[in-house]
């Protein structure tokens, strides 16, 4: 009886251990990619920001499929942190109607 409980906690922890070793894994992969992000962090960035900062009007997001759902979700992003935005869908803007 004993013997079963103790394999019992010795399964849990190395199943344990496996997690923490996967968790540490994703963190790692995780800081690697922050870490190339702020390279990409220069003057056109802080242009691209100014830009945005000091525009007046609506910003118009466009995409297609996939980029068109994800452009979808920044509008309602922006739209719900003050700055006023559109999505138009880049099919319907090729077009002019």
């Amino acid at each position: 009886m004993l013997g079963s409980y103790l394999l019992f906690y010795l399964q849990f922890f190395e199943e344990c251990i496996v997690r923490l070793k996967i968790a540490k894994e994703s963190l790692q992969i995780e800081f690697e990619a922050i870490t190339r992000l702020f390279k990409c962090f220069d003057h056109t960035f802080e242009t691209i920001l100014e830009v945005l900062h000091a525009n007046t009007g609506r910003l118009i997001v466009t995409g297609v499929g996939k980029s068109g759902l994800i452009a979808q979700k920044i509008v309602a992003t922006l739209n719900s942190t003050g700055t006023a935005a559109q999505f138009m869908h880049a099919g319907d803007a090729s077009h002019g109607d």
